[in-house]
């Protein structure tokens, strides 16, 4: 055969040649199964044409939004070394400061913040990895609808009608779901939504909440606070089922500061912990003394625990438990006891009291206000599913969550989603979620827009773009605006405008201050003075079924933002079931 005869004109005619398409699909499997289907066939080929016009626009576009070529000399790049920018890494809502070093511009390594109090220099597994989803290609995607690519203009039209409908009933049928936040701008954002619409609701939820733990600090004191404890001046500590090393909001800082007690260098008294749990924890492993405890077990510990610290009553059995509840006793003012949020409120509240009667309060903890916005009172994501399937829902803007994924089983979220008119969904990189909506798009990387969060106490972040957009897409703040606005500010003077503050009488020292060091001076929250309720004291956690058999299931972050098996994914549509989703 001729050169001229192996040439093809067309994608359709290329489709065609058997040979062809059993060369290509010794590379890819499912090719030739896709082709076989008129259906799938048809959509293979109109993703090969999207994508050779994605590339082609690529080179188009404004010169402020350029990258900078690399045969002129950047500002402030000397080749071959690094340039160093403040950051934050959000998690389950909770900001911990970074640093993250560029090459030539680009980021190449993250590191700990030493000014941050969340970080104190150190940085976790999930900070660093944020480097790898920064690159990573499936982020490469584009606008669809229905699965199918889809312009930009076809989502503005449809949001134009959505914010018509949205006005007219006050938001009466709109409903927002996000992880939990500690961003002042995400949340002015909500607070100025929820006024112009009050009949609209924002849900928070994410996979592994700590919404026990709110609903408990408010059944102790009243009204919603944060404790924040303080291992340095903790000579004796008790975790009761808490990971308070590893899992808790702040553990990089608390880890540091429980080591340093662990040095007899740099301490005159070496610290102690004990802790009592139901399956192994690092925390444990740290542990001076560990007891394993069932969840039947554990509830009766607790309260004779209680018992003992806050009336005086003897523990008869088991006798380690009356070793632990002296060495606690004789440490008033130095003793902490510190639970895990998969515990129930009332254990929480509970335990705030026996801290209380332990002179703990402003010695080994602190009280501060609250850090997640309406943490306590977070509507249940099994409410919004019900809404959904009584057909409540009109428009349901899902942001950065994947609940289809990971809500339990017995929510049966895809099925209410399914009867939402109008779903639109944001995600950096597809999943099962923005699988099933009408609209789905890329949420932008959190290096690639500006922003902000808050730390565990309170410490403030403005964070800063660290690259211009790989790949394109839209921030949390922009989508968000879309709700209200056709063309919304820019994200930059979004924040600018909650930070006012920093830049008062034109001075731009404090924004420059708050960018170089990775901190707001002074946004730390400040102790609160709220006083332990009398019931907290007689409050009792809720009974546990006493079943011969007792499965405990409890996945961590690593098994959900790195899922290896199609155990984890059974595990995390069970997890929960009973945990008030």
């Amino acid at each position: 055969m001729s050169q001229i005869a192996k040439q093809w004109r067309s994608l359709d005619e290329l489709a065609a040649d058997a040979a062809t398409i059993e060369r290509l699909s010794d590379e890819f499997p499912d090719l030739a199964e896709a082709l076989a289907s008129p259906q799938n066939r048809r959509r293979v080929i109109r993703m090969i044409i999207a994508s050779t016009a994605a590339a082609g626009l690529s080179g188009c576009g404004d010169e402020e939004t350029r990258l900078v070529p690399a045969v002129r000399a950047p500002q402030d790049i000397v080749p071959g070394l690094p340039n160093f920018f403040s950051g934050a890494h959000v998690l389950n809502g909770y900001a911990t400061g970074v640093i993250i070093a560029h090459r030539m511009g680009r980021p190449i390594r993250v590191d700990g913040n030493p000014l941050h109090s969340a970080s104190l220099g150190a940085v976790d597994v999930f900070a660093q990895a944020e480097l790898m989803e920064f690159y990573d290609p499936q982020r490469d995607w584009a606008i669809r609808k229905r699965g199918e690519p889809a312009s930009e203009d076809e989502l503005k039209q449809a949001l134009a009608l959505e914010r018509d409908e949205i006005a007219s009933t006050r938001g009466r049928s709109l409903r927002i779901l996000t992880g939990f936040s500690t961003s002042p701008t995400f949340v002015a954002q909500i607070d100025a939504l929820l006024k112009a619409y009050p009949e609209a609701r924002w849900i928070q939820w994410e996979p592994f909440s700590r919404v026990n733990v709110a609903k408990g600090a408010q059944l102790a004191y009243g009204q919603a606070v944060e404790a924040i404890p303080n291992l340095e001046a903790a000579d004796v500590i008790l975790a009761l089922d808490s990971d308070l090393l590893y899992g808790a909001p702040g553990s990089l800082s608390f880890a540091r500061r429980f080591a340093a007690r662990r040095n007899p260098t740099r301490t005159a008294r070496m610290n102690r912990l004990y802790a009592i749990e139901t399956i192994p924890t690092l925390t444990g492993a740290m542990a001076d003394h560990r007891f394993v405890a069932g969840p039947q077990e554990l509830n009766r510990l607790v309260m004779t625990l209680a018992a003992a610290l806050m009336a005086d009553e003897p523990i008869v059995a088991p006798l380690w438990l009356d070793a632990v509840a002296a060495d606690l006793r004789s440490h008033r003012g130095r003793a902490l006891i510190h639970v895990g949020p998969d515990q129930p409120p009332e254990t929480h509240a509970l335990v705030h009291a026996m801290n209380e009667a332990l002179g703990a309060r402003n010695n080994t903890f602190d009280l501060i206000g609250p850090v997640l916005r309406d943490a306590a009172d977070a509507h249940a994501l099994s409410d919004l599913a019900e809404e959904m399937r009584k057909g409540d829902v009109r428009t349901l803007l899902i942001l950065d969550a994947n609940p289809v994924f990971a809500a339990p089983g017995a929510v049966s979220f895809a099925e209410a989603m399914a009867r939402v008119p109008f779903t639109f969904a944001l995600s950096r990189s597809p999943n099962k979620t923005t699988d099933a909506a009408l609209f789905a798009a890329p949420l932008l990387h959190p290096w690639e827009s500006w922003s902000d969060a808050r730390a565990f106490d309170g410490t403030a972040t403005i964070a800063q773009p660290q690259a211009l957009p790989l790949y394109g897409g839209y921030d949390p703040h922009q989508a968000l605006a879309l709700l209200t606005q056709a063309e919304p500010p820019t994200t930059l003077d979004m924040v600018k405008t909650v930070w006012a503050s920093l830049r008062k009488n034109d001075a731009t020292d404090g924004w420059h201050a708050a960018l170089a060091n990775g901190i707001v001076e002074g946004s730390a929250a400040k102790r609160s003075n709220v006083t332990l309720r009398s019931e907290a004291r007689s409050l009792s956690p809720p009974n546990v079924s006493s079943d011969a058999l007792t499965l405990v299931s409890r996945l961590s972050n690593i098994d959900y933002y790195f899922p290896a098996s199609d155990l984890q994914e059974v595990l995390l549509r069970w997890h929960g079931q009973s945990s008030g989703y």
